[in-house]
């Protein structure tokens, strides 16, 4: 036993170049799987939550619009952006990137997007519905309601919007969202 001891004691050469060289590529390839991993949790946490950035600040926009279009009145001359009032109460610009009408206090109401931002025109005052942080590239409206003039009740105003929006949130990196929704108005003209 003590010769087997003896032995293993003296016999101690280390690790050859190439068990070296193996052991480091072994090595290596573990961290730089790992760190894949790392980075692309990361970027799918950063693309989440631009997302979700995305939908918090439309979600506001929306219901601003909603309940505005909800409380929509009959629209009259005074409400007039330049493209004539066709309709009983929505009216669109052409092509369909602007609505107008006016509102349960009588004020024309005008949605727009102007520089990448939705905005909201009350008669005269501009106020912009999403943050800097996101961009609108697009809105287009559709709408169905009775023509101007013609007797209320042969259509339910309704207007459908889309909207198209992205948000940075790296370089070169952005999250983009088309979103969608219908809404009529409550405004019922009741017959003599």
């Amino acid at each position: 036993m003590a010769l087997i001891m003896k032995k293993i004691i003296h016999n101690i050469h280390g690790f050859s170049l190439l068990e070296i060289t193996v052991a480091t590529a072994v090595f290596g390839s573990i961290v730089l799987i790992a760190a894949g991993i790392f980075q692309m949790a990361a970027e799918s946490q950063r693309s989440a939550l631009a997302s979700q950035n995305i939908q918090e600040s439309l979600s506001y926009a929306l219901e601003v619009i909603s309940k505005e279009i909800r409380s929509a009145v009959k629209n009259n001359i005074n409400c007039n952006l330049g493209g004539g009032i066709s309709n009983n109460i929505f009216n669109v610009i052409p092509g369909g990137a602007g609505l107008y009408f006016a509102n349960k206090n009588k004020d024309c109401v005008f949605y727009r997007v102007e520089n990448g931002r939705l905005m909201i025109k009350r008669n005269a005052l501009d106020f912009p519905l999403t943050p800097d942080e996101i961009k609108v590239n697009s809105i287009n409206f559709y709408i169905k309601d009775n023509p101007y003039g013609a007797v209320s009740g042969l259509i339910q105003p309704a207007v459908s919007l889309v909207l198209d929006v992205e948000a940075n949130y790296g370089i070169n990196k952005k999250q983009t969202m088309k979103i969608q929704t219908s809404l009529s108005s409550r405004y019922y003209e009741q017959a003599d």
